[in-house]
């Protein structure tokens, strides 16, 4: 029999697919190099429409928003990134929010608008002047002194990646000074607890716990007087 003739009726007569040979699989990208591709995607969108990703703009741009938030809240990304960030998407730096008016400035999706739902007729909360103290806004700042907590966030990330550490479920009696927590998925690091009201009964049989000021400093290289509890 014709040798072609043979190898032809050989593969036609394979219903199993033992003799398709098909492409190996290129080896997978790790993990740093996924997070360069995926950066790159953003410098794409940049590059095509003139402006970095926005909330509102569709599925895809809101993915990209979303991956570009995320790249800025950690400085670690922001840090191996940098040699890639030809846009200058980057050098940002995070706006100030210090009251009210700030979060209902920033509502990008219209979640805070007028309507009837009764949102802003607030029933059981103290009035702002009705507060012993007006200076209750916990403000997030720069950390002048950040060089000096930078390599110990580091460690930590490397360790929970590790498995060294790990993350457990905040219980408020956890909260201590020198300790670290995750707040809104950002590392902080908790250095002091300044109690200025004890934990009592009003006369009135209302109970008032105990508060304070804290100094947190958060791994992207701010800090804040956020209240205790």
């Amino acid at each position: 029999m014709d040798r072609d003739k043979l190898l032809k009726e050989i593969f036609e007569n394979d219903p199993l697919g033992l003799l398709v040979i098909k492409p190996t699989n290129s080896p997978g990208r790790n993990e740093d190099e996924r997070l360069v591709a995926s950066f790159q995607e953003i410098n794409l969108f940049f590059e095509q429409n003139n402006r970095e990703p926005e909330l509102g703009g569709g599925i895809q741009e809101h993915q990209l928003y979303s991956r570009l938030k995320s790249i800025r809240e950690n400085p670690l990304k922001m840090e191996m990134l940098k040699v890639h960030d030809i846009y200058g998407l980057l050098d940002y730096t995070p706006k100030e929010v210090t009251s009210l008016d700030d979060v209902i400035n920033d509502d990008v999706l219209g979640i805070l608008g007028d309507d009837d739902t009764g949102l802003f007729n607030l029933k059981h909360v103290t009035k702002f002047n009705e507060r012993e103290s007006a200076d209750f806004v916990a403000k997030r700042k720069p950390c002048r002194d950040f060089n000096n907590y930078e390599s110990k966030f580091k460690q930590i990330q490397s360790e929970l990646k590790s498995g060294k550490r790990k993350l457990i479920d905040f219980k408020l009696d956890n909260l201590r000074e020198n300790c670290y927590y995750v707040h809104n998925g950002i590392l902080l690091f908790v250095e002091k607890i300044n109690i200025t009201i004890k934990e009592h009964y009003k006369p009135d049989g209302t109970r008032v716990r105990e508060d304070g000021r804290t100094r947190c400093i958060f791994e992207n290289g701010t800090e804040s007087n956020m209240l205790k509890r």
